[in-house]
């Protein structure tokens, strides 16, 4: 006569399949969440080159518009730590816009952290009373999620003493300054902890 399984077996044997189930979605959870956490990681790294190098080309074209020469408050580039503007050739859609764009490059505050924003329009179809009023639908966002994002602009001082000498400021305002700037640096913090990630964006055209 055959032996069934008794009562006590049978609680032992389903309590030891929890236990291997519970083990076996703990592991698939764990993989989970390192395969998105790599994969943000990757995205994260991805932007931090693609962005300065979008910056990079934008600067390359950057041009005066001449319907803005005669206005003495326009300029064609103009930073500040959490900013900056400046008008080109070279558009992130060019496929929609032919000709000059202006371009915004601000640095704003989300859930206590900073990140990128990028706002471009068409010169055609720029209405500057509008600027200081733009929604946050308008603008792309580029690198979130640092506790500190800001920019420098290097600059060749006059020194008596020197043919000149160069040095990181914090703004860069047309109506002061002539010229552009030597480089863009663009210093990011992701943790207060962690040195600063610092990229150098030189600038080769001159006005």
């Amino acid at each position: 006569m055959e032996r069934g399984f008794t009562l006590l077996e049978l609680l032992l044997a389903l309590a030891l399949m929890a236990v291997i189930l519970t083990l076996i979605f703990s592991a698939f959870h764990m993989g989970s969440r390192a395969w998105e956490k790599g994969e943000k990681l990757m995205g994260s790294q991805q932007l931090l080159r693609v962005v300065p190098e979008l910056i990079r080309r934008q600067l390359a074209s950057l041009t005066t518009p001449e319907v803005f020469k005669q206005n003495d408050h326009w300029f064609f580039f103009r930073g500040e730590s959490k900013s900056i503007d400046f008008f080109s050739n070279s558009s992130l859609y060019p496929n929609s816009v032919a000709g000059i764009v202006y371009i915004q490059y601000r640095v704003v505050e989300k859930d206590g952290k900073e990140k990128i924003i990028f706002y471009e329009e068409d010169i055609n179809r720029l209405d500057v009373a509008k600027l200081s009023d733009l929604d946050d639908a308008s603008y792309l966002d580029l690198l979130p999620g640092y506790t500190s994002i800001t920019f420098a602009f290097l600059t060749e001082v006059q020194n008596p003493n020197e043919n000149g000498i160069a040095e990181w400021v914090s703004s860069w305002n047309p109506d002061e300054t002539e010229g552009l700037p030597m480089a863009i640096r663009l210093t990011l913090k992701k943790d207060t902890l962690d040195p600063p990630i610092i990229v150098i964006i030189p600038i080769v055209m001159k006005p």
